[in-house]
């Protein structure tokens, strides 16, 4: 009885503790995440500021076709901030150069989806877009596709102080919104800081 009574509470103890070990390494997987996917975005923001306006262009041209015939109509102002001078049109490549504009396409993972598009990653999560706050504004967004509730809940704590609620927030620096099908989009709204330079 006393050997069973052993047996039993050294499995109990042992399965709260791994029950333990996974929240824990969750909530830090989630907590590494939300610091990478913020990080990013503050970096790209920073990034498209600079581009646009050592280039005279408008902050708010940020969609596939607003920066043609500098990039190749299907690009949009994020490609442009992460490739760099690889998408600028052959006779702008110098002019470009010249001016040191930042690139980053090591800071990401790039793949290909199933339709054969390129396919933007951070922290784990989709990054689908960049875009300015308005024409007035001190600052930007970067988007994100598919985020998992728990990445947007431990961003809403560390960004905003406060824990995610149930479909959406349009507030703070972590905003998002539940879609038809269940998935949740993701934005970081951040001033622009020093741009580069």
């Amino acid at each position: 009885m006393n050997t069973k009574f052993k047996i039993i509470f050294g499995t109990s103890i042992i399965s709260l503790c791994m029950t333990a070990y996974i929240t824990f390494m969750g909530t830090a997987a989630n907590r590494a995440s939300a610091i990478a996917v913020h990080e990013f975005s503050q970096q790209a923001i920073d990034n498209w500021y600079y581009v646009a306006t050592n280039l005279e262009s408008p902050l708010e041209n940020t969609k596939a076709g607003d920066l043609s015939p500098l990039i190749p109509e299907q690009h949009a102002a994020l490609d442009l901030v992460i490739y760099g001078y690889e998408i600028i049109a052959p006779e702008y490549q110098d002019f470009y150069r010249a001016l040191d504009m930042p690139r980053m396409v090591e800071k990401l993972h790039i793949g290909i989806n199933d339709k054969g598009q390129l396919q933007y990653n951070v922290g784990g999560v989709q990054l689908i877009s960049i875009e300015s706050q308005g024409i007035d504004s001190r600052g930007g967004a970067a988007f994100y596709l598919d985020t998992p509730f728990q990445l947007i809940d431990q961003a809403s704590r560390l960004y905003d102080g406060v824990p995610a609620k149930d479909n959406a927030d349009g507030e703070g620096v972590v905003r998002y919104d539940r879609l038809n099908d269940g998935r949740y989009v993701m934005g970081m709204f951040l001033d622009y800081t020093q741009p580069p330079g």
